[in-house]
């Protein structure tokens, strides 16, 4: 499938409406989204950065990409591990350097996107959904799946140009 579009006649801010997600139960494993500013024709990054982590070996997850933007690769972030990004699918995977978990909260891979020559002034929201994610466990030398109602994302955005709803920058620093 491809990503959202939106059509713009006339002029000002354009901005797609902020998704509806429900908010993360408190002891979910969170994805999260950086907010970043941009122009029309540069390339931005985007931190996805993993709170109240439990323990993570791998962790798959689909993107919603708003305004026609386009995730070109995915880097790795703090965290040790590799990423694969499937265009088609939209699909992201993160799988550690070493197979065993991941436990701190930090920056899990960062999001390298691409904003169109031409994409109007606006807020341009990242959504994550069909989470999957394993856990490692070194008594047993297992894989186990985690609960998908422990896994949850936060949205993220690309603030494009300087539209007037311009959100505060909340990237943690």
């Amino acid at each position: 499938g491809t990503a959202g579009t939106i059509t713009v006649s006339g002029s000002g801010d354009v901005s797609t409406n902020p998704p509806q997600v429900n908010p993360p139960s408190a002891d979910a494993i969170q994805f999260v989204v950086g907010e970043i500013a941009g122009n029309a024709g540069e390339t931005v990054t985007v931190p996805i950065s993993i709170k109240n982590n439990k323990g993570i070996a791998a962790a798959q997850f689909t993107y919603k990409l708003d305004g026609g933007l386009k995730i070109s690769r995915v880097n790795k972030g703090e965290l040790g591990g590799s990423w694969t990004h499937s265009e088609p699918t939209n699909g992201l995977q993160f799988l550690t350097s070493d197979g065993e978990n991941v436990t701190d909260d930090d920056v899990l891979g960062k999001l390298r996107v691409e904003i169109p020559e031409g994409t109007p002034d606006g807020t341009y929201y990242i959504t994550l959904s069909d989470f999957e994610a394993t856990s490692y466990d070194p008594a047993t030398d297992k894989h186990t799946m985690i609960e998908t109602s422990k896994l949850a994302g936060v949205v993220g955005k690309v603030v494009v140009g300087n539209p007037t709803d311009k959100p505060e920058d909340t990237t943690p620093k």
